[in-house]
């Protein structure tokens, strides 16, 4: 019997983290068949896919208590739901192109990407003392 309800439990944190995933092609492609751009369609997208494991959160621990396996899945769902979810961002940045070519609202990736490191300055344009990442204290 227990083994039966650890499978239960595994599977449900399964569905819970597919559906999610599910939601966003879908989504995405409704939104597209819609006649949405690019930024629209992905923002419907995330919306719908994220949407989905709090509800699965709350379903799961009205029906089986709170102390069940089904809950504890729920509550690992979103555990999992943030690294899905990045993925997600660049399955995004690359069906981008291929699903709305020549949209303007899409991402420019060619323009080069914004410096990690900006001077530290004393505020009157002057690098402060010790040079760019001095931890120091201010002069």
């Amino acid at each position: 019997m227990p083994q039966t309800y650890g499978s239960i439990s595994a599977s449900t944190a399964g569905i819970t983290s597919s559906s999610g995933v599910l939601m966003f092609f879908f989504s995405l492609l409704a939104s597209r068949a819609a006649g949405l751009n690019y930024a629209k369609s992905t923002s419907v997208a995330f919306t719908a896919s994220g949407n989905n494991f709090e509800l699965a959160i709350a379903v799961s621990i009205g029906t089986f208590g709170i102390a069940s396996g089904q809950a504890l899945a729920g509550v690992v769902g979103p555990l999992i739901e943030v690294p899905v979810l990045v993925g997600l961002v660049y399955v995004a940045l690359w069906l981008g192109p291929r699903l709305f070519p020549g949209d303007p609202s899409l991402p420019d990736r060619t323009r080069d990407p914004q410096p990690c490191c900006v001077p530290v300055t004393t505020g009157r344009g002057r690098p402060r003392a010790g040079g760019r990442h001095s931890t120091g204290p201010r002069s």
